[in-house]
C-alpha cells in the first residue's frame, strides 16, 4: 500500500517547484505534524505549495478518496505544487514533521472523510527471539520414552528421521520426519517411539516475547527452504561454539538467523495459500546435497537445449523423476515452475540474439519456438515492457 510513487506515477497528482511566486507568500502557514494516522483529506480550489521544513512526512493524495487504487503516497522531502482541487493530507513518518503550506489563493480547503484510516507505515515485528541458549540431540528408538519438563525457555522440537508421538497436556500429536513442535513454556511432555528403527529429534531452546499462541503445540511442516536454512544454522552454532564466538556480533546473527527460520516456517504453514505445504518436498538435510546436485543438472540441460521445444515431461524422461518431484524442485530452489522458467530463459536468450545477432525478429521467434512473431511479441512485452522491435531500436550499434 505504502509505496513510493515514481516521477511518472506522481505527475498527475503533483509537480516538484522550487520557486514560490512572492504574491501568495501571505497566505503561507506553517504547520506542525504530530499524528501518524489521519481520517481527514483537504482539498482546495487553488494550487498549494508544500515544502518540508524538518522531520519526515508523508503526503497522502487522490483525485478520487472513494477508489483505494487511486490513493498515491510520497515521502515529503522536497517543495512540490499539488494542482487544483487535488485532495490531500500529511502525517508525520518520524515523531514531528514541519512543512510549510501556501494555498495560491486565501481560501479555505473543504474537509473529507477517508474511506479508511491512513495509519504511518511502520514496520514492527509480529515476535522477537531475546536468546538461543543451546541445542541437542535425541535419538529415540520403539519403546523408549523421553520424560521431559521445561521451565522459562520456548522448545522447537524437529524430527530428523523417522517419526515420533509427542504427548503434550494429554493430548497425543504424531510427529513426522520433517515434522516440527514448538512448545511453550513450563509444558509437561513426553516423547515415545512406535516405529521400527531410530528417530533422531534436534531441539532447540530459545526465549520470544509476542509469539501467537496459535502458532505452538500443532505439528508444523519444515519447507525445502527451512531445511536448507536449518541445516546451515545448524552450522553456524557449531562453528560459534568451535570457535568460541558465542557472543556480541555473532550472538546476534545466530539469533537473527534463527528468527528468519521461524517466520519461514510459519509462512509456509500459515499461509492463505493451502497449496503453499502441498508443493514442498520432504527431504531430510541429508539429501540436501543431492537435490542440489540433481537441480543443477536439471539446469544446465535446460540451458544447453533451450533452443529445442524443451518440456517438462522431458525432464522427467531424462533425469527419470516424476513430474511432481521436478515441479517441487523448481517450487524450492526459484519459487516458480519448470515452466515459466523456460519461458523466462528463452526471452532472455532472445534479447542476446537481438542485440549479438544478425537473425530477424521472425527467425529468432522461430529458433527458440514461440511459434509465430505475434505470440512472441506478446510474451516479450510482458516480460520486459517493451516489444521486440522497440527493444533492436534501442540498441546502440
Amino acid at each position: 500500500m505504502f509505496q513510493t510513487t515514481s516521477n511518472q506515477q506522481s505527475s498527475a497528482h503533483f509537480l516538484k517547484e522550487y520557486i514560490i511566486p512572492n504574491k501568495f507568500q501571505r497566505y503561507r502557514q506553517t504547520l506542525i505534524i504530530n499524528k501518524n494516522t489521519t481520517e481527514t483529506l483537504f482539498q482546495f480550489e487553488q494550487q498549494v505549495h508544500l515544502a518540508s521544513i524538518s522531520g519526515l512526512g508523508l503526503l497522502i493524495t487522490t483525485d478520487d478518496p472513494n477508489k483505494l487504487n487511486h490513493y498515491q503516497y510520497h515521502v515529503l522531502t522536497e517543495n512540490i505544487i499539488l494542482p487544483k482541487k487535488m485532495y490531500f493530507n500529511v502525517i508525520a513518518l518520524a515523531n514531528i514533521c514541519h512543512i510549510n503550506l501556501t494555498p495560491f489563493g486565501s481560501a479555505k480547503p473543504k474537509l473529507l472523510p477517508t474511506t479508511k484510516q491512513i495509519i504511518n507505515p511502520k514496520v514492527q515485528p509480529l515476535f522477537v527471539i531475546h536468546q538461543m541458549y543451546t541445542m541437542s540431540v535425541n535419538e529415540v528408538t520403539i519403546g523408549d520414552t523421553l520424560k521431559l519438563t521445561t521451565s522459562e525457555e520456548y522448545r522447537m522440537i524437529i524430527v530428523d528421521h523417522h517419526e515420533v508421538i509427542l504427548t503434550l497436556n494429554k493430548k497425543k500429536i504424531r510427529l513426522k520426519e520433517n515434522d516440527c513442535l514448538i512448545i511453550e513454556p513450563k509444558q509437561n511432555y513426553t516423547i515415545h517411539g512406535e516405529t521400527l528403527g531410530t528417530a533422531r529429534l534436534l531441539t532447540i531452546y530459545f526465549s520470544v516475547e509476542n509469539l501467537p499462541h496459535h502458532f505452538t503445540h500443532q505439528p508444523l511442516q519444515l519447507s525445502h527452504r527451512v531445511q536448507r536454512r536449518l541445516a546451515d544454522f545448524v552450522d553456524l552454532v557449531d562453528h560459534s561454539q568451535l570457535s568460541n564466538q558465542m557472543s556480541d556480533l555473532f550472538s546476534d546473527k545466530i539469533i537473527n538467523y534463527f528468527q528468519g527460520i521461524i517466520i519461514d516456517l510459519l509462512d509456509t504453514n500459515f499461509s492463505e495459500d493451502s497449496e503453499a505445504l502441498t508443493v514442498q518436498p520432504h527431504h531430510t538435510p541429508r539429501r540436501l546435497n543431492q537435490d542440489d546436485d540433481l537441480f543443477k543438472q536439471m539446469i544446465e540441460y535446460i540451458d544447453n537445449h533451450i533452443e529445442e521445444d524443451i518440456k517438462v515431461s522431458e525432464l522427467v524422461s531424462e533425469f527419470n523423476i516424476s513430474r511432481s518431484t521436478i515441479q517441487n524442485l523448481f517450487q524450492s530452489y526459484l519459487e516458480q515452475t519448470p515452466k515459466q522458467y523456460i519461458n523466462a530463459l528463452r526471452l532472455n536468450r532472445s534479447k542476446q540474439l537481438i542485440r549479438e545477432s544478425s537473425l530477424s525478429l521472425t527467425e529468432i521467434a522461430e529458433q527458440l519456438n514461440f511459434g509465430t512473431i505475434q505470440y512472441f511479441s506478446r510474451a516479450f512485452k510482458n516480460e520486459f515492457g517493451i516489444t521486440p522491435s522497440q527493444y533492436s531500436k534501442s540498441i546502440i550499434p
